[in-house]
């Protein structure tokens, strides 16, 4: 393969295939690492049949999209991010946390634009594809995860505030 076959995604920072298609209208991914992720999803929800770690996958995979700063990403971020936040500080269930993040947008007027770390982890959806079984890949998701929060270390106050206590 040539080197003009693959492309650096502009979010996660993933070396993927440079394929045109579907990408998501706000997220900031390339067409190769969008299409990684619907796999990854397809798997999550087919194959493995486990919503569980779905959360932290979808969290995640967003936190390191952000896409530009507007209306719409800065909520979507926020939700993420606070997702995280739910999951990891405070340990709640995928379920738990869905409810809360819900009632968090009841307060979305609260919520503003946090530019992006420049540092990224060095996980990223690619290394999720690459599992083997639903034990990797529980493994790998929740270093990403936890990775990927810790980039937003600089913000983790603004994103307590945030927070429904």
């Amino acid at each position: 393969m040539s080197s003009n076959q693959f492309v650096k995604c502009k979010g996660c920072g993933a070396l993927v295939l440079n394929v045109n298609g579907p990408v998501h209208k706000y997220i900031g991914a390339v067409a190769g690492c969008w299409n990684i992720y619907c796999k990854i999803l397809k798997r999550e929800y087919g194959e493995y049949n486990r919503t569980d770690i779905h959360r932290l996958t979808v969290d995640t995979y967003s936190v390191q999209h952000p896409g530009n700063k507007s209306p719409l990403t800065i909520q979507s971020m926020a939700v993420h991010l606070l997702g995280l936040y739910y999951c990891i500080e405070k340990g709640f269930s995928s379920e738990e946390v869905t409810e809360i993040v819900r009632r968090s947008l009841k307060n979305k007027s609260q919520f503003y634009w946090l530019e992006p770390p420049k540092k990224q982890s060095y996980l990223n959806i690619v290394d999720v594809f690459k599992t083997k079984n639903f034990t990797e890949h529980e493994g790998i998701v929740r270093d990403w995860a936890f990775q990927t929060w810790k980039d937003w270390q600089e913000y983790h106050n603004i994103i307590n505030k945030w927070a429904i206590k």
